[in-house]
C-alpha cells in the first residue's frame, strides 16, 4: 500500500460525502479528482506529486486537505498547481466509494498514477515519516 504524508485522498472522499449528504449537492455533478500537481511552497516547492480534490461540474474545485481550505475556480486551481487535465482521473461518487472498498484505501487507485504519486525526490524532502491512509475498517474488514 502506498504511504503518503498528506490526507488529500481521505479529505476528498469525506468532503464529497459532505457536499452530497449535508449540503444537498447532486451526486451526479461532483467528482473526486486524482492528478499530479506541482508544489507551490514549503518542502515540496516545484516538485511534482499526486494529489486529490473534489470538482463540481460547474467548474468549482473544493480542496480541504492537510488543514487547508480552497473553494474556487477550476482554471485558477489548475494554473496554480500546474495540473494537466490529461493526467487527471475523475471518479463519480459511486466509483470513488467502490474503489475505496476494492482497494482498501482512500487512493490513489490507478496503478499508473500511483507510480507517480510520491516520487523519490518528494519523499526525500519530507521531514516527517510517511503514513498509510487505509479506508475505514470494522473488526479487520473493509467497510
Amino acid at each position: 500500500m502506498l504511504e503518503t504524508k498528506g490526507d488529500c485522498c481521505e479529505a476528498a472522499i469525506h468532503y464529497l460525502d459532505y457536499l452530497i449528504h449535508v449540503r444537498g449537492f447532486d451526486r451526479g455533478d461532483l467528482y473526486v479528482a486524482h492528478g499530479l500537481v506541482t508544489g507551490t511552497g514549503g518542502e515540496v516547492a516545484n516538485m511534482r506529486y499526486g494529489h486529490a480534490w473534489v470538482e463540481h461540474a460547474n467548474g468549482i474545485v473544493f480542496d480541504f486537505s492537510n488543514g487547508h481550505s480552497f473553494v474556487g475556480p477550476k482554471d485558477a486551481y489548475y494554473r496554480a498547481g500546474q495540473i494537466d487535465p490529461e493526467e487527471t482521473i475523475f471518479y463519480s461518487h459511486l466509483e470513488a466509494h467502490n474503489a475505496c472498498i476494492e482497494h482498501g484505501t482512500y487512493g490513489p487507485w490507478d496503478d499508473a498514477l500511483g507510480a507517480k504519486w510520491i516520487p523519490e525526490e518528494v519523499q526525500d524532502a519530507l521531514t516527517e515519516p510517511a503514513i498509510t491512509r487505509e479506508a475505514p475498517r470494522r473488526r479487520g474488514m473493509a467497510l
